[in-house]
């Protein structure tokens, strides 16, 4: 109805709806009213609703990551979200906040998000991020561009450590292990640790990664465990006592025979080198290899010290040694061993063959021969000493004995004792240096009974030349008790080794200027001079007794007495020699 017009008469109007804001369409109105007065301050009735419906609008999650982290995965595709406009994200149909918190990769959250037109919210969580973001109650914008939303992603801490054991093979009492090692780090930032410096003579010998596999080195663990990872960020780190090296090596002193230009022959081969190991700490000790013959002379030991029998009273050289270095050192354990030639006792020992004869003798003390060093020459002078000691002893001890043989220390057999000591070799050896001479009975051929004197008597002087017979005091007789087999020819013979001449009656010395009776001697006819004279020989062996010259026969010696020679109240006195001799 026109304004102004009071008259109650009834006509149409057409309305128009206003023009649906933006991201809005035109809906539906209410039905037609009828305008009707009301009094003021009543509910006006004269009303028309409107209805507009919000347009559908778009929107999306685009997922980064922070800049600063390293090594990040791939990134999470994109979440798209829609609702109508003006209507609150949490809203949506879609269940963002469950969807964001799903993108999530472990290791990681959400740090911030920020909208196109750069505002941010951020927090330590991705639970308290979302929750940040939410609480601005974000709409759809009827601007697509303005409902997308970059998620910024950052790497969680994470956290590992470094641990230390021992291996099975140390020994006791080994040094403190390195403490455990505290490792902290984003994702995929970088993973490093500097290993503790180790105690002198140890060593790492594995180390078990985070992956669960076995590394020879700390480097190698790290080259192929470089990042924090969301699982295990643990090292393992195995030390092993590291082993230490010795040598055991041996060389002659100086004076030893055989060797450097020293008289003689080496007995033995120099000992090789051995060698030794074992773990710094643990307890050092060896046998070494001394050859029959030689000592120790020195050793030198780790510690640079050379010891000799006595450095430490009442220790060997060796013992002393080992004594001032009784384990295993970090670095050399080197043992030099200096061997000399021990003292030995070259012997002779006599054999008898008690079966040979009877009234065997006893058998002498060894003789020693010579004193010498192992491998040091036996000189001639000592075996001929030897030689003639063992002659003297068999003729005052032995009579009737003889050296079958001599054998040498190697059993062999020679004739003599000069011949052994070459045949064998000349030289001491490092074990037996017994010599031996084997005796046995041969029987013996001697005289049993020779005249002690003979007396031509008291004579008258005279005017002619006379001839006296001697009468012998005992008789002349050989004694063979050599076996049959061994027999063989015999003679007896007689020399005047010192002519009859007239001698002082007090003294018996002989009278200067005095009466000489050389040449006038005779046995059996036949002059007797300083030359033996046989008497009497055999063609055969003759065992037993054989009477040369019966003492009570008329006797064979005849002393010729010149007329000039015949001297009143002189005394005359000669020599006479009985030689046996036994064909070989």
């Amino acid at each position: 109805m026109p304004q102004g017009n009071t008259t109650n008469t009834s006509d149409n109007y057409d309305y128009f709806a206003p023009v649906a804001p933006t991201g809005y369409t035109f809906k539906s109105t209410s039905s037609a009213v009828t305008v009707q007065n009301f009094p003021s301050g009543t509910v006006n009735p004269n009303q028309i609703n409107i209805s507009y419906t919000p347009l559908v609008q778009t929107g999306g999650f685009t997922f980064n990551y922070d800049p600063t982290a390293q090594r990040t995965p791939a990134v999470p595709t994109k979440i798209s979200v829609s609702g109508v406009t003006d209507q609150l994200f949490s809203a949506s149909s879609l269940n963002v906040q469950k969807n964001l918190t799903d993108k999530v990769l472990a290791g990681y959250y959400i740090y911030k998000i920020t909208s196109a037109s750069g505002k941010a919210t951020s927090g330590a969580t991705t639970d308290a991020t979302i929750k940040a973001f939410f609480a601005l109650n974000p709409s759809f914008d009827t601007t697509t561009a303005n409902n997308q939303y970059q998620v910024t992603l950052a790497p969680t801490n994470q956290l590992g450590q470094v641990s230390f054991d021992y291996n099975n093979s140390i020994p006791t009492n080994p040094p403190a292990l390195p403490s455990t090692i505290q490792l902290s780090g984003l994702t995929g930032s970088d993973l490093s640790f500097v290993m503790p410096t180790l105690e002198p003579g140890y060593v790492v010998n594995e180390v078990l990664g985070p992956d669960n596999k076995t590394y020879s080195s700390v480097t190698e663990a790290l080259k192929a465990n470089d990042h924090f990872t969301t699982g295990s960020n643990n090292f393992k780190v195995t030390i092993a006592a590291e082993k230490q090296m010795g040598t055991i090596s041996y060389n002659w002193a100086s004076n030893v025979p055989g060797q450097n230009g020293v008289a003689g022959e080496l007995q033995a081969t120099l000992p090789s080198s051995t060698s030794i190991w074992g773990y710094g700490g643990e307890q050092l000790s060896f046998t070494p290899n001394i050859p029959k013959g030689y000592a120790i002379d020195k050793v030198v030991a780790p510690d640079g010290k050379t010891y000799v029998d006595g450095s430490i009273q009442g220790k060997t050289a060796l013992e002393a040694a080992q004594a001032a270095n009784p384990r295993f050192i970090v670095g050399a354990n080197n043992f030099a061993i200096t061997l000399r030639a021990l003292s030995k006792d070259i012997t002779l020992q006599v054999n008898i063959d008690q079966s040979s004869g009877n009234g065997a003798p006893t058998a002498p003390q060894p003789y020693t021969i010579a004193t010498v060093l192992t491998g040091a020459p036996i000189d001639a002078t000592s075996i001929d000493k030897a030689q003639n000691w063992l002659n003297d002893w068999i003729t005052n001890n032995a009579s009737g004995w003889s050296i079958k043989d001599f054998l040498s220390p190697y059993r062999v057999s020679y004739g003599s004792l000069k011949d052994a000591v070459a045949g064998a070799g000349g030289v001491a050896f490092s074990e037996v240096n017994i010599y031996q001479a084997n005796l046995v009975y041969n029987g013996k051929i001697d005289f049993s009974s020779v005249p002690t004197k003979i007396d031509f008597g008291e004579n008258t002087i005279s005017s002619v030349e006379k001839s006296y017979q001697g009468v012998l005091d005992n008789s002349v007789v050989v004694s063979d008790t050599r076996a049959t087999s061994l027999a063989t020819p015999w003679t007896v013979s007689v020399a005047q080794t010192s002519p009859i001449q007239e001698v002082m009656s007090d003294t018996g010395a002989p009278v200067m200027g005095g009466i000489s009776f050389m040449n006038y001697l005779s046995y059996d006819g036949q002059v007797l001079t300083s030359n033996p004279q046989i008497i009497h020989s055999t063609t055969s062996g003759k065992t037993g007794d054989t009477v040369v010259i019966d003492g009570k026969s008329p006797s064979l010696f005849t002393l010729r007495v010149p007329i000039g020679f015949q001297k009143a109240d002189a005394n005359f006195k000669g020599t006479l020699s009985w030689t046996l001799t036994s064909a070989p």
